[in-house]
């Protein structure tokens, strides 16, 4: 019988597997991430995160924390420089200017911060929303058959071995992964290509700038007010799917009321003070366009229609695969 039965197990307790088991507790699923070390990474790595990165933790509300122990730790707005010697001659600009340019396109900043550091937020915010964490733990072996996992782990100090049953695995234990090893998957060395990257599309990446909320893009930010206080596009996303439609687009609003669906126009609901959602979504100003969750569009509709919500229900359906 196993120690531990749980809907998802997460194989790594660092930043992706703290991570994982964060954005999963957000969602009401419980997890168990089995991690090697003992209190977290004493090496002071991973020091620069992305946009994506950052807007993600904004949406998990761990953002500030965040910049306060990056502010602690470096040097706000830096860059990153090449130089001959510590006080030597400087040789070429990496990254000259981190946040050049940003504003445009996210309601973050980039950042530096170390893992020694971001570990312990992630994981207070994964204890917090339900999540737990199994320290001093390594997988050995697994076995997948037609309801789930079995994981075999040993402890890491005695050798003493447990089994944990799951429903779903989560492979996130680093470069050198066991996990990977046990199913046979080779390394892949790929890039991040941060903001830009679409999904369901033969081409894999847009210029964010241009991105008009096509169907796989990520939902452009925009500053948009609401209740008084200025928010962005992002931050109304994360818990639901999210329906935006232009100031004419009440009929999309009114086609369908469900308590996991969130509607907003933009004009009304929201105030778009600079007059910049229609362009940046590729709308007119009776268009709508659906966002899954995690912030990337679904479905669009350049205007208003005569049956809105037999299409909304269609595409919902179709983005479900129901």
């Amino acid at each position: 019988m196993a120690e531990h039965d749980v809907p998802v197990a997460i194989a790594g307790g660092g930043l992706v597997g703290l991570s994982a088991a964060m954005f999963l507790a957000q969602h009401g699923v419980p997890s168990l991430a089995i991690e090697r070390l003992r209190g977290g990474s004493p090496v002071p790595r991973a020091a620069h995160f992305h946009l994506r990165t950052l807007e993600l933790f904004r949406l998990a509300g761990v953002e500030d924390e965040v910049k306060e122990q990056s502010e602690w730790e470096f040097l706000p707005e830096g860059g990153i420089i090449a130089m001959d010697s510590l006080a030597g001659r400087k040789l070429a600009d990496i990254i000259g200017s981190l946040n050049s340019g940003v504003e445009a396109l996210s309601p973050c900043r980039r950042l530096f911060i170390t893992q020694p550091g971001l570990e312990p937020i992630l994981r207070r915010r994964a204890h917090q929303a339900g999540a737990q964490v199994l320290e001093g733990q390594e997988v050995v072996a697994l076995d997948q058959d037609a309801d789930g996992v079995s994981l075999i782990c040993r402890d890491v100090d005695t050798g003493q071995q447990q089994t944990i049953r799951a429903s779903y695995f989560i492979g996130a234990d680093g470069a050198h992964s066991k996990v990977r090893e046990l199913l046979g998957i080779p390394m892949d060395g790929r890039g991040n290509i941060e903001l830009g990257y679409l999904y369901g599309s033969e081409q894999v990446h847009d210029d964010p700038h241009q991105s008009r909320a096509r169907v796989g893009s990520r939902a452009p930010h925009v500053w948009l007010e609401r209740d008084g206080q200025r928010i962005s596009t992002l931050d109304l996303f994360g818990t639901a799917f999210v329906l935006l439609a232009g100031p004419d687009g009440a009929g999309w609003c009114s086609a369908l009321a469900r308590p996991w669906l969130g509607c907003y126009r933009v004009g009304a609901d929201l105030i778009d003070r600079d007059a910049g959602f229609l362009t940046t979504y590729g709308l007119s100003a009776s268009g709508a366009v659906l966002v899954w969750p995690d912030g990337f569009v679904c479905w669009r509709a350049e205007g208003l229609v005569d049956d809105p919500r037999g299409l909304l229900v269609g595409a919902l359906r179709s983005t479900l695969g129901r």
